[in-house]
């Protein structure tokens, strides 16, 4: 069992190895033959003891062929689709409550994978979708149904796009 220290070699956002996963029974499952595993514990935490800090958390995610563009760049906190870099290319979707906890005596005894990684804007963006779960605003339901229904506010939003590209549409000033 490998001590966790600053010099530990697990960093949030690297990947598990397929050994690892084995290990510690993860699969995605719906899709267990494309499974990939990221590490959500900040660098931090994951250098404390295992007494300080037991647990590391991952996100537990599938390799995909095609980004949605609704899910790149942490624009929902709900799904990301995020690339990562490497001799083979990794493009992977991550569900926020896939989430859960593994133990750390036992991650000690892997490293991670080697390659694919991420990218530093890209772990900037794995990092504020983290964050994004816990800082989004919330209404109460009877505030969101009276301005959709006495604003109209969908009608109106909708009509402001259509103008917006219809006077604009070549334009450089929106370029």
């Amino acid at each position: 069992m490998a001590e966790w220290t600053r010099e530990t070699p697990w960093r949030q956002g690297h990947l598990l190895t397929d050994e690892a996963m084995k290990e510690l029974v993860l699969s995605h499952p719906d899709n267990p033959d494309d499974t990939v595993v990221i590490v959500a514990t900040h660098d931090c935490d994951l250098a404390q003891s295992t007494k300080r800090e037991p647990e590391v958390e991952v996100v537990i995610g599938r390799r995909i062929a095609n980004a949605d563009g609704n899910y790149t760049h942490a624009k929902t906190s709900r799904t990301l689709h995020v690339a990562f870099e490497g001799v083979a290319p990794l493009l992977a979707e991550f569900v926020i409550t896939a989430k859960c906890s593994v133990q750390k005596e036992i991650l000690g005894n892997f490293k991670p994978a080697v390659t694919p990684r991420l990218s530093p804007s890209n772990l900037s963006t794995f990092q504020r979708w983290l964050a994004s779960r816990y800082r989004r605003s919330v209404f109460p339901d009877e505030f969101e149904h009276r301005l959709v229904r006495e604003t109209k506010l969908a009608e109106r939003i909708a009509k402001a796009e259509a103008t917006w590209r219809t006077d604009y549409r070549g334009s450089t000033r929106c370029r």
